[in-house]
């Protein structure tokens, strides 16, 4: 559990905790279980599953919570393949969400919260 995470609001500013704000939840951990294959020592397979705390969707001027992203689980599958006539070559390849899971809207019916984007920072509105 993450108790504090302070900072400055800006540059010489007001020391803030930043922990259940915008991209910074109270709890967010990773479990991996991995196994290598007797018939193929060279291949490496792990499965991860990740959770994400729910945290504030924006914050006020104040720095005081304004409203919610819910938390969120996914389970992500990963291989490392050691090429054998290569010292030290790995080729990798990772599936994010394999369950295809969508992230957790926020207030505004959207998801797109930093924390459950990866890498994709696109905002997409949700019609449900």
């Amino acid at each position: 559990m993450l108790f504090r995470s302070e900072g400055e609001a800006f540059y010489n500013g007001p020391v803030y905790n930043f922990v259940g704000l915008t991209s910074t939840p109270n709890y967010r951990y990773t479990m991996d279980v991995g196994h290598t294959l007797q018939a193929m020592p060279e291949l490496y397979l792990t499965l991860q599953y990740e959770f994400i705390d729910s945290m504030a969707d924006d914050y006020s001027a104040t720095y005081e919570p304004i409203g919610s992203v819910g938390d969120w689980t996914q389970v992500n599958l990963r291989a490392v393949y050691s090429v054998p006539q290569v010292d030290g070559l790995n080729v990798s390849l990772t599936v994010r969400n394999a369950e295809k899971n969508d992230p957790p809207l926020d207030s505004s019916g959207e998801f797109s919260h930093p924390a459950h984007a990866g890498d994709v920072q696109e905002k997409r509105k949700v019609r449900r």
